[in-house]
Protein backbone atom coordinates (compact mmCIF):
# COMPACT_ATOMS: atom_id res chain seq x y z
CA UNK A 1 0.00 0.00 0.00
CA UNK A 2 2.55 2.12 1.16
CA UNK A 3 4.55 1.33 -1.94
CA UNK A 4 1.59 2.27 -4.01
CA UNK A 5 1.04 5.41 -2.51
CA UNK A 6 4.64 6.20 -3.43
CA UNK A 7 4.55 5.67 -6.51
CA UNK A 8 1.35 7.65 -7.39
CA UNK A 9 3.09 10.53 -5.11
CA UNK A 10 5.45 10.80 -7.91
CA UNK A 11 3.30 10.62 -11.14
CA UNK A 12 1.60 13.48 -9.94
CA UNK A 13 4.86 15.11 -9.06
CA UNK A 14 6.05 14.19 -12.31
CA UNK A 15 3.07 15.67 -14.18
CA UNK A 16 2.39 19.09 -12.18
CA UNK A 17 6.01 19.25 -13.10
CA UNK A 18 5.27 19.06 -17.07
CA UNK A 19 2.04 21.17 -16.16
CA UNK A 20 4.06 23.83 -14.93
CA UNK A 21 6.66 23.66 -18.17
CA UNK A 22 3.34 24.08 -20.14
CA UNK A 23 2.29 27.68 -18.42
CA UNK A 24 4.53 29.51 -20.51
CA UNK A 25 3.74 27.94 -24.03
CA UNK A 26 -0.25 27.94 -23.08
CA UNK A 27 -0.39 31.39 -22.43
CA UNK A 28 1.44 32.42 -25.43
CA UNK A 29 -0.83 30.44 -27.53
CA UNK A 30 -3.61 32.02 -25.50
CA UNK A 31 -2.14 35.76 -26.48
CA UNK A 32 -1.93 33.94 -30.47
CA UNK A 33 -5.58 33.20 -30.19
CA UNK A 34 -6.55 36.71 -28.57
CA UNK A 35 -4.87 38.49 -31.83
CA UNK A 36 -6.02 36.18 -34.22
CA UNK A 37 -9.41 36.42 -33.04
CA UNK A 38 -9.40 40.40 -33.65
CA UNK A 39 -7.58 40.00 -36.74
CA UNK A 40 -10.50 38.21 -37.96
CA UNK A 41 -12.91 40.28 -36.52
CA UNK A 42 -11.67 43.52 -38.66
CA UNK A 43 -13.92 44.37 -41.23
CA UNK A 44 -12.38 44.19 -44.98
CA UNK A 45 -11.65 47.59 -46.20
CA UNK A 46 -12.29 48.40 -49.92
CA UNK A 47 -9.75 50.36 -52.13
CA UNK A 48 -10.85 53.38 -53.42
CA UNK A 49 -10.16 55.73 -56.72
CA UNK A 50 -10.37 59.44 -56.38
CA UNK A 51 -12.53 59.50 -59.07
CA UNK A 52 -15.62 57.10 -57.88
CA UNK A 53 -16.16 54.12 -59.14
CA UNK A 54 -15.62 54.98 -62.64
CA UNK A 55 -15.30 52.30 -66.13
CA UNK A 56 -12.64 52.48 -69.18
CA UNK A 57 -13.41 53.06 -72.60
CA UNK A 58 -10.41 50.81 -73.20
CA UNK A 59 -9.91 47.33 -74.90
CA UNK A 60 -6.76 46.90 -72.51
CA UNK A 61 -7.06 43.18 -69.82
CA UNK A 62 -5.12 45.77 -67.18
CA UNK A 63 -4.68 49.06 -67.16
CA UNK A 64 -2.90 51.72 -65.03
CA UNK A 65 -4.22 55.38 -66.21
CA UNK A 66 -2.18 58.51 -65.11
CA UNK A 67 -1.32 56.01 -61.67
CA UNK A 68 0.72 58.25 -58.81
CA UNK A 69 1.40 56.54 -55.87
CA UNK A 70 3.85 57.45 -52.81
CA UNK A 71 4.57 55.45 -49.16
CA UNK A 72 3.69 57.92 -46.45
CA UNK A 73 6.39 59.76 -45.04
CA UNK A 74 8.43 59.28 -48.56
CA UNK A 75 8.57 60.39 -52.31
CA UNK A 76 6.23 59.35 -55.09
CA UNK A 77 7.54 55.87 -56.49
CA UNK A 78 4.92 56.01 -59.27
CA UNK A 79 3.67 59.57 -60.93
CA UNK A 80 1.24 59.53 -64.03
CA UNK A 81 2.32 55.96 -64.27
CA UNK A 82 0.48 53.87 -67.80
CA UNK A 83 0.65 50.61 -68.72
CA UNK A 84 -1.82 48.49 -70.82
CA UNK A 85 -2.13 44.93 -71.18
CA UNK A 86 -3.96 42.74 -73.60
CA UNK A 87 -5.63 39.60 -72.60
CA UNK A 88 -2.89 37.26 -72.31
CA UNK A 89 -0.15 39.62 -72.52
CA UNK A 90 2.98 39.42 -70.53
CA UNK A 91 5.33 41.92 -69.29
CA UNK A 92 8.68 41.72 -67.71
CA UNK A 93 9.29 45.35 -65.22
CA UNK A 94 12.89 46.20 -64.87
CA UNK A 95 14.51 48.87 -62.98
CA UNK A 96 16.85 49.94 -59.50
CA UNK A 97 15.22 49.29 -56.51
CA UNK A 98 12.79 51.86 -55.38
CA UNK A 99 11.77 52.90 -58.11
CA UNK A 100 8.18 51.48 -58.43
CA UNK A 101 8.70 48.20 -59.80
CA UNK A 102 6.71 45.69 -56.52
CA UNK A 103 4.38 49.07 -55.90
CA UNK A 104 2.47 47.59 -59.40
CA UNK A 105 1.51 44.16 -58.27
CA UNK A 106 0.36 45.68 -54.66
CA UNK A 107 -1.60 47.99 -56.41
CA UNK A 108 -3.08 45.68 -58.61
CA UNK A 109 -4.32 43.64 -55.77
CA UNK A 110 -5.80 46.84 -53.96
CA UNK A 111 -3.59 46.88 -50.80
CA UNK A 112 -3.04 50.48 -50.59
CA UNK A 113 -5.26 53.50 -52.17
CA UNK A 114 -3.74 55.13 -55.14
CA UNK A 115 -3.33 59.11 -54.59
CA UNK A 116 -4.22 59.87 -58.42
CA UNK A 117 -5.30 57.95 -61.79
CA UNK A 118 -7.49 54.48 -61.52
CA UNK A 119 -6.39 50.93 -62.24
CA UNK A 120 -9.00 48.96 -64.44
CA UNK A 121 -9.17 45.18 -64.68
CA UNK A 122 -11.46 44.23 -67.89
CA UNK A 123 -12.59 47.72 -68.19
CA UNK A 124 -13.44 48.01 -64.50
CA UNK A 125 -11.81 49.86 -61.72
CA UNK A 126 -10.49 47.23 -58.99
CA UNK A 127 -12.73 48.77 -56.55
CA UNK A 128 -15.49 48.08 -57.77
CA UNK A 129 -14.81 44.24 -57.74
CA UNK A 130 -14.19 43.91 -54.06
CA UNK A 131 -11.70 42.03 -52.63
CA UNK A 132 -12.39 38.28 -52.76
CA UNK A 133 -13.33 38.36 -56.74
CA UNK A 134 -10.16 40.48 -57.23
CA UNK A 135 -7.97 38.02 -55.79
CA UNK A 136 -9.82 35.41 -57.36
CA UNK A 137 -8.16 36.71 -60.86
CA UNK A 138 -5.87 37.01 -59.50
CA UNK A 139 -2.14 34.32 -58.38
CA UNK A 140 0.82 36.62 -56.52
CA UNK A 141 3.76 34.81 -56.28
CA UNK A 142 6.02 36.87 -53.83
CA UNK A 143 9.94 37.04 -53.21
CA UNK A 144 9.92 35.10 -50.00
CA UNK A 145 6.62 33.03 -50.50
CA UNK A 146 4.86 31.58 -47.13
CA UNK A 147 4.88 27.72 -46.68
CA UNK A 148 2.51 26.10 -44.15
CA UNK A 149 3.53 23.79 -41.62
CA UNK A 150 1.72 20.84 -43.04
CA UNK A 151 2.65 18.44 -45.87
CA UNK A 152 4.09 19.85 -49.34
CA UNK A 153 0.26 18.34 -50.74
CA UNK A 154 -2.06 20.72 -48.32
CA UNK A 155 1.05 23.52 -49.15
CA UNK A 156 -0.32 23.21 -53.11
CA UNK A 157 -3.75 22.61 -52.72
CA UNK A 158 -4.38 24.86 -50.43
CA UNK A 159 -5.37 27.26 -53.33
CA UNK A 160 -8.12 24.93 -54.42
CA UNK A 161 -9.32 22.97 -51.67
CA UNK A 162 -11.91 20.87 -53.98
CA UNK A 163 -8.87 19.89 -56.41
CA UNK A 164 -7.66 16.23 -56.58
CA UNK A 165 -4.30 14.25 -55.98
CA UNK A 166 -3.71 13.57 -60.17
CA UNK A 167 -5.02 17.56 -60.43
CA UNK A 168 -2.04 18.45 -57.89
CA UNK A 169 0.71 15.99 -58.85
CA UNK A 170 0.33 17.78 -62.14
CA UNK A 171 0.57 21.17 -61.50
CA UNK A 172 3.83 20.12 -59.02
CA UNK A 173 5.29 18.60 -62.32
CA UNK A 174 4.40 21.53 -64.22
CA UNK A 175 6.14 23.68 -61.60
CA UNK A 176 9.36 21.64 -61.61
CA UNK A 177 9.12 20.32 -58.08
CA UNK A 178 7.43 16.56 -58.84
CA UNK A 179 11.15 15.34 -58.96
CA UNK A 180 12.66 17.29 -55.81
CA UNK A 181 9.45 16.07 -53.68
CA UNK A 182 9.76 12.51 -54.65
CA UNK A 183 13.07 12.57 -53.20
CA UNK A 184 12.03 13.84 -49.79
CA UNK A 185 10.72 11.23 -47.26
CA UNK A 186 7.45 10.96 -47.38
CA UNK A 187 6.99 12.64 -50.94
CA UNK A 188 4.35 15.10 -51.07
CA UNK A 189 3.45 14.10 -47.16
CA UNK A 190 6.89 15.51 -46.40
CA UNK A 191 6.25 18.87 -43.83
CA UNK A 192 8.42 21.50 -44.96
CA UNK A 193 8.70 22.93 -40.82
CA UNK A 194 7.29 26.76 -40.48
CA UNK A 195 7.78 28.55 -43.73
CA UNK A 196 9.18 26.07 -45.46
CA UNK A 197 12.04 26.26 -43.61
CA UNK A 198 13.36 22.75 -44.65
CA UNK A 199 13.41 23.26 -47.87
CA UNK A 200 15.71 25.70 -49.96
CA UNK A 201 14.86 28.50 -51.32
CA UNK A 202 14.43 27.46 -54.71
CA UNK A 203 12.22 24.38 -53.68
CA UNK A 204 9.97 26.76 -52.17
CA UNK A 205 9.63 28.95 -55.14
CA UNK A 206 8.64 25.53 -57.47
CA UNK A 207 5.89 25.24 -54.41
CA UNK A 208 4.51 28.64 -55.00
CA UNK A 209 4.57 27.71 -58.53
CA UNK A 210 2.83 24.95 -58.38
CA UNK A 211 -0.13 26.56 -56.38
CA UNK A 212 -0.48 29.27 -59.69
CA UNK A 213 -0.44 26.55 -61.72
CA UNK A 214 -3.47 24.76 -59.96
CA UNK A 215 -5.44 28.00 -59.17
CA UNK A 216 -5.29 28.95 -62.49
CA UNK A 217 -6.45 32.52 -62.42
CA UNK A 218 -6.14 34.55 -65.97
CA UNK A 219 -3.62 37.15 -63.88
CA UNK A 220 -0.50 36.29 -62.55
CA UNK A 221 2.25 38.72 -60.78
CA UNK A 222 5.67 37.11 -60.31
CA UNK A 223 7.61 39.75 -57.62
CA UNK A 224 11.62 39.01 -57.94
CA UNK A 225 11.00 34.91 -57.93
CA UNK A 226 14.84 34.61 -58.75
CA UNK A 227 16.21 36.46 -56.35
CA UNK A 228 19.27 34.84 -54.91
CA UNK A 229 18.78 31.85 -56.65
CA UNK A 230 21.60 29.30 -57.71
CA UNK A 231 21.98 28.96 -61.54
CA UNK A 232 20.26 25.75 -61.46
CA UNK A 233 16.84 26.71 -59.45
CA UNK A 234 16.70 29.99 -61.26
CA UNK A 235 16.57 27.87 -65.11
CA UNK A 236 13.53 25.86 -63.46
CA UNK A 237 12.02 28.82 -62.75
CA UNK A 238 12.20 30.34 -65.87
CA UNK A 239 11.08 27.09 -67.79
CA UNK A 240 7.86 26.64 -65.38
CA UNK A 241 7.16 30.59 -65.64
CA UNK A 242 7.71 30.20 -69.35
CA UNK A 243 5.24 27.79 -69.69
CA UNK A 244 2.65 28.83 -67.12
CA UNK A 245 2.31 32.50 -68.85
CA UNK A 246 1.93 31.17 -72.40
CA UNK A 247 -2.08 31.48 -72.03
CA UNK A 248 -2.40 33.79 -68.61
CA UNK A 249 -1.98 37.66 -68.42
CA UNK A 250 1.55 38.18 -66.57
CA UNK A 251 3.85 41.05 -65.19
CA UNK A 252 6.92 39.70 -64.57
CA UNK A 253 8.89 42.07 -61.91
CA UNK A 254 13.10 41.33 -61.97
CA UNK A 255 16.15 42.90 -62.17
CA UNK A 256 18.02 39.62 -63.85
CA UNK A 257 18.39 38.35 -67.21
CA UNK A 258 14.63 39.83 -68.90
CA UNK A 259 14.91 37.51 -71.97
CA UNK A 260 14.97 34.39 -69.74
CA UNK A 261 11.20 34.50 -69.13
CA UNK A 262 9.78 34.92 -72.77
CA UNK A 263 7.26 37.15 -72.04
CA UNK A 264 6.18 39.56 -75.12
CA UNK A 265 7.54 42.48 -74.39
CA UNK A 266 9.51 44.45 -71.68
CA UNK A 267 9.09 47.43 -69.80
CA UNK A 268 12.09 49.84 -67.86
CA UNK A 269 11.66 52.17 -64.98
CA UNK A 270 14.88 53.73 -65.35
CA UNK A 271 14.61 56.60 -64.71
CA UNK A 272 12.28 56.12 -61.73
Amino acid sequence: MIVALMSLESSLIWAALQAGKRFPELFENIASVERTEKFLALKEEMITVPDGNIDSDSAAYIEFQNVAFGYPGQKKVLNHFNLKLQEKDSVVVTGPSGCGKSTLCKLLMGFYNIEEGAIFVKGKVISGYGPGALHDMITYIPQKPFLFNDTLYENIRCVRPEASEEEVIRAARAANADDFIRGLPGEYNYIPGEQGKKLSFGQRQRIAIARAFLKDAPIILFDEVVSGLDYESERAICEAVSVLIKEKTAIIITHRDADAWHAKRRIDMTPC
